[in-house]
């Protein structure tokens, strides 16, 4: 009798979907249920594909009334395509880094050219591409600055917060707008917590300093997630100093009748010095800017419907030099450059499931504007700009654009099929469709095989457009960048292996990149012809079942760009990671105490102009080793990072050397 209490409290669901939003589609598991009896349904975070159970006649079966589930984690971006890579939580607390920057050299397939470390810049680009063509979401919000991709990576998140990191390429990227031209980095913060409270002290080599609080709050309907951090440090070589605040919340209201609410609020604030970071010719640049974010969401699920609504806006603030100090600078330096650029958002989707699949149908719109006094056209008068305290503004620009898109996802059998199209027009550029489709095939539950295809384009930045100095003159008649993209790709998950293998291409036409002829210093902005990309992807993840060692990935990379226009020298489209090698592991080491390392290899193709010879020169192929030590228990942990362990001397941009070794320790504490 007791026995049978107890197996009452287990639902015995009487009907499932294949709906987008379903809990095991949220968790990106592929299910497939013959008859259920009392069992216990296990998920990695790996994609599986479940036997069905099967009941004996001495199995007891009780039946409930029907149960619907709702996971607390939101649907992620509805897609035609699965989510190529992943780096999940446990393997963010693994890595030897603080700071979203240096995660995202963690990820395969991202090329990540830093210019100042620990979270003060880095351009970011996928698969080849040029760092203006990557969008940049935060839980599906597009915050991807239209000024310039420097500024991508301000983003207001607190480390500890992020649950994991996706890349998303072809239609899979299409909910971020015609940005998404290489793809988009989806950074999903913690959804499924515990009340807790949390604080860590770090401190390191060349004065380095970091501080954080952050916290959750699992109470009835809500879901709070806060934190926020400082850091700073004196710089590992003359003005590379920093000091850097981020503030962020995720606030979640969810019920069963009325549907789901998420508020996200962030604040961020960079003062860093600016040690050659676009010039060899001013090792004295400095830069200060600040961020601010908001967005809410709304989801409902009702039947066979999802309906999605969602509203943002992203402020971003920078004031550039050339010369921090002012008495420093010559008599031709009239000025440092203020830039405010203001974006503003707002999206609706639904969804309806029904016998010939899923069909999605969305619209979004996006607003961009800046104020400045280097890009844009001339303003009537002067305006006033709130941070600097005074009226610089004399320059400005708005874009404006909507988008629409139709998506079908039908599962027949062991196929995926998907097709979808997307039209977004523009006040200055008109109107562009987009149009791709997938076909996934499951040949077992441990093999998959994929396709898509699709094509897409890029608006020009505003700093494409406008800006001009004495080496650098944009163009105000560029036109959009356009490519057709195709990826073959396969998933294989053999017991303890998980492993993935991807061709792509990319034919780009009117590419937009900054080019100069080999006689000529001054760099023009112009829709260079056409530029090829095609690379391979493999991947590895070992999970052995040995008390020395944990787990163990490996990735390599191989890109090949081409451009027709070989009369030019190119600043950024022909600038790529050709070879790439990760390798991870994580051992145990005595006790309470584990290590792990990443250890990759970097073989960058293009030339700079060495600033100390004037000779076009390659760069140079580098290892580098990270490692984090970890002393783990419930209520606190120990750590020690050393980045660039072997002290390797590397260049991610010409005539900017990266920092040597750095060690940091540090103690988290559970409150």
């Amino acid at each position: 009798m007791r026995k049978m209490e107890r197996m009452k409290a287990l639902p015995c669901f009487r009907r499932w979907t294949r709906a987008p939003y379903a809990v095991f589609n949220s968790l990106h598991i592929t299910v497939k249920i013959g008859v259920l009896g009392a069992a216990m349904l296990t998920a990695s975070n790996q994609p599986v594909l479940s036997q069905a159970y099967q009941t004996t006649d001495n199995d007891p079966a009780i039946q409930l009334k029907e149960v619907q589930v709702n996971s607390d984690l939101p649907p992620t971006t509805q897609q035609l395509v699965k989510v190529v890579a992943v780096l999940t939580r446990k393997e963010i607390a693994q890595a030897a880094v603080q700071n979203l920057q240096g995660l995202l050299r963690y990820v395969q397939g991202i090329d990540l050219r830093t210019r100042g470390a620990e979270n003060v810049q880095a351009d970011i680009s996928l698969r080849g591409g040029t760092f203006d063509q990557t969008a940049i979401l935060l839980n599906g919000v597009n915050l991807t600055d239209p000024q310039t991709g420097h500024f991508n990576l301000d983003i207001p998140i607190d480390f500890h917060l992020i649950d994991r990191i996706e890349i998303l390429y072809g239609p899979g990227a299409w909910t971020a707008g015609s940005i998404a031209f290489s793809g988009a980095i989806n950074i999903i913060t913690r959804q499924v917590f515990p009340t807790s409270l949390h604080a860590q002290l770090s401190t390191g080599a060349h004065n380095y300093q970091q501080a954080d609080a952050y916290g959750y709050l699992n109470s009835g309907k809500w879901r709070v997630a806060a934190g926020a951090n400082t850091s700073q440090s004196s710089g590992y070589a003359p003005n590379t100093d920093f000091r850097i605040f981020n503030a962020y919340s995720n606030i979640r209201f969810l019920t069963n009748h009325s549907g789901q609410w998420m508020m996200q609020l962030g604040a961020q604030s960079k003062n860093f010095g600016a040690n050659s970071f676009y010039s060899p010719s001013f090792p004295d640049q400095y830069e200060e800017t600040r961020t601010l974010l908001a967005s809410l969401q709304y989801q409902k699920q009702w039947r066979n419907w999802l309906f999605t609504a969602n509203t943002y806006y992203r402020r971003h603030h920078d004031m550039f030099t050339l010369f921090r100090y002012p008495d420093q600078a010559p008599s031709w330096f009239t000025s440092p450059n203020y830039h405010l650029t203001d974006i503003f958002g707002a999206s609706l989707q639904a969804s309806y499931t029904w016998l010939a699949g899923t069909t999605s149908l969305a619209g979004d719109f996006r607003s961009e504007h800046i104020f400045s006094n280097a890009l844009g056209t001339p303003l009537s008068q002067p305006v006033y700009d709130p941070y600097s305290g005074k009226k610089v503004f004399t320059l400005g620009a708005l874009r404006q654009y909507g988008s629409f898109s139709l998506k079908q996802v039908k599962n027949i059998n062991k196929w995926t099929l998907g097709a979808g199209i997307l039209g977004s027009g523009n006040n200055d550029f008109g109107f562009h469709i987009y149009a791709g489709g997938n076909v996934d095939y499951a040949f077992n539950q441990n093999l998959t095989l994929g396709f898509w295809l699709h094509n897409s384009y890029r608006l020009p930045t505003f700093t494409d457009l406008y800006y001009t100095s004495p080496t650098q003159i944009g163009n105000a008649q560029l036109k959009p960048e356009e490519a057709f993209n195709t990826d073959i790709h396969l998933l294989w998950t053999p017991s303890n292996w998980t492993v993935r293998a991807a061709f792509f291409q990319r034919d780009g036409h009117r590419i937009i990149d900054w080019v100069r002829l080999p006689s000529n210093p001054v760099w023009h902005s112009q829709n260079l012809t056409n530029v090829q990309s095609m690379g391979t992807e493999l991947a590895a993840d070992y999970r052995p079942q040995l008390s020395w060692l944990k787990t163990v990935h490996v990735d390599y990379t191989y890109l090949n760009v081409t451009k027709n226009s070989s009369a030019y020298v190119s600043l950024y489209a022909t600038d790529y990671l050709r070879n790439e090698v990760r390798i991870r592991l994580v051992n145990p080491i005595w006790k309470s105490l584990n290590a792990a390392w990443q250890v990759s290899y970097s073989d960058r193709a293009g030339t700079y102009l060495n600033a100390t010879n004037n000779q076009e020169t390659a760069f140079t192929p580098y290892w580098l080793c990270d490692l984090k030590l970890m002393w783990d228990k419930p209520s606190y942990q120990l750590f020690a990072e050393a980045d660039n362990l072997l002290n390797t001397t590397y260049f991610d941009f010409g005539n900017l050397p990266q920092p040597g070794r750095w060690v940091k320790i540090g103690l988290s504490v559970k409150i």
